[in-house]
């Protein structure tokens, strides 16, 4: 956004953040940046970023608990929890694990936080493996603040998908197009 707002000085962008499908859908806004599946938008969304995801975590958690040379073992080390009071429109642990065959649900030890920042936050101090989001985990993993441990999954039926107002114009048209052209 900085970015932008550097090329469009005056324009006012309002961000508003939410996990609720509903709520990010029904605002009075010229636009919505949602995350879920192809079939919870109309036609005129475009995908920005399909999901994909790989389990990451801090140098000094893989020097306590790894090598992590086989999904199998991520089953007896704290794992942090996107958690949500809908059903997840994302990967969770449980879903990322049974991709590779592992079955295991949040356990004594595991921590679960509400917002994903705070689960990135968590893994920074050391206090279990995250989900990483690729797209919002890029700067620490090139940084090496985090770690990849894991193969990634990739999702193309799942993202972030830009849903415009069908009466979007002026500055915000150049924010979507803006947006679309970054991704």
């Amino acid at each position: 956004m900085a970015d932008f707002r550097r090329l469009h000085p005056k324009a006012e962008v309002h961000i508003v953040a939410s996990q609720s499908l509903e709520d990010e859908l029904e605002r009075d806004t010229d636009a919505a940046m949602v995350f879920g599946a192809r079939g919870d938008f109309p036609p005129s969304a475009k995908l920005l970023i399909p999901e994909r995801v790989v389990p990451v975590c801090a140098p000094g958690f893989l020097e306590r608990y790894g090598p992590f040379d086989d999904p199998a073992q991520f089953a007896n080390v704290p794992l942090l929890h996107l958690e949500t009071t809908e059903k997840a429109r994302w990967l969770t642990w449980a879903t990322w694990l049974a991709a590779h065959g592992v079955a295991r649900e949040p356990e004594q030890g595991d921590l679960g936080l509400n917002t994903y920042g705070f689960v990135i936050q968590a893994a920074l101090a050391e206090q279990g493996l995250a989900l990483g989001w690729i797209g919002l985990v890029d700067h620490h993993l090139a940084q090496g603040s985090l770690i990849q441990v894991g193969p990634e999954i990739t999702r193309h039926d799942r993202g972030y998908w830009l849903v415009p107002s069908p009466s979007a114009h002026g500055t915000t048209a150049a924010l979507l197009d803006w947006l679309i052209n970054e991704t």
